[in-house]
């Protein structure tokens, strides 16, 4: 986890002074390949495969709308196969 950390160093200090001023290719981030082969599943407490997910979305310009009403629809459904499709109103 150390040289991951070490290699997106730069990245992380750029992204937070607001020098990153055009999205980027998510697959040339250091580590896109390690976490598309799921290395980082195992750390959990935090999760790095998700805080590394979140990063590489806000470098490529962060989720569309459109992105964001699919989720909500993903999440809608999780939850109904949770409660058994039952809905707040019923």
């Amino acid at each position: 986890m150390y040289s991951l950390l070490q290699s997106l160093r730069p990245l992380i200090e750029n992204a937070k002074a607001g020098k990153i001023s055009e999205p980027m290719d998510g697959i040339r981030v250091p580590g896109a390949y390690n976490h598309g082969d799921g290395r980082y599943v195992p750390y959990k407490e935090p999760s790095v495969g998700d805080a590394y997910a979140r990063f590489i979305i806000e470098l490529e310009g962060g989720l569309t709308e459109r992105d964001k009403l699919l989720l909500a629809r993903i999440d809608a459904m999780r939850q109904a196969m949770v409660t058994g499709g039952q809905t707040s109103g019923s």
